[in-house]
């Protein structure tokens, strides 16, 4: 789940059909995915959020009715106040994640032939802090509930970062219906205080067919 919304905005540089835009955006930006390993138990690639995140944002457009080829491009970096990440070893009654606060970059890049023919590619890095751990000598499975259940912490003490590769070519019909192919690469590297490091990574391919009403 991914959203983008603007909270200022202003054009900075206009020639003819060329625009060039600064802003201020608020982002929304959630990753999951669960997948079962070899011996049937579920594995977690990569997870990551960015619930409440704030920065500026640089957004170029070139768009003509009289020249075949359309561009746009947009880059962000924004303060992460309230993310999450996944945990491979802080698992406290029914939760499993770290929380913290960091940074993010993301930039998009698109090209349009003829209205009909794009080609995309975007590049997205999430960097999360979790600054408050708890004691590494706690034993958190034999822990009493009435005591996890007030543990004032924010999970396993280190940082996570989450790289997100997508590159998407698609096909707009004058007909009102489009079929996208999409490839997304994601890297996953977690670095505990008191824990092994983790490293995953993992792809997936998504074709789409929509429709336009």
């Amino acid at each position: 789940m991914n959203a983008i919304g603007a909270l200022w905005g202003k054009t900075i540089w206009s020639k003819g059909d060329r625009a060039l835009t600064t802003g201020i955006f608020q982002h929304f930006d959630y990753y999951d995915s669960q997948i079962k390993g070899q011996h049937g138990e579920m594995v977690y690639p990569y997870r990551i959020s960015q619930a409440a995140a704030v920065g500026g944002g640089l957004l170029y457009n070139k768009r003509s009715e009289a020249d075949k080829i359309d561009v746009y491009a947009e880059f962000y970096l924004n303060g992460i106040a309230l993310g999450a990440s996944q945990t491979d070893y802080f698992f406290v009654d029914e939760r499993d994640y770290n929380l913290g606060s960091g940074y993010s970059a993301k930039t998009f890049t698109g090209v349009t032939y003829n209205k009909q023919w794009s080609f995309l590619l975007n590049l997205e890095n999430y960097h999360i802090f979790t600054w408050k751990g708890y004691d590494p000598d706690l034993d958190l499975e034999s822990m009493p509930k009435e005591i996890y259940e007030t543990l004032n912490v924010q999970g396993d003490a280190g940082h996570a970062r989450l790289t997100v590769f997508p590159t998407q070519l698609a096909y707009t019909s004058p007909k009102r219906w489009n079929i996208t192919l999409t490839n997304r690469y994601f890297s996953r590297r977690t670095h505990y205080r008191y824990h092994d490091e983790v490293n995953t990574s993992t792809t997936d391919v998504i074709l789409s067919f929509g429709v336009r009403l």
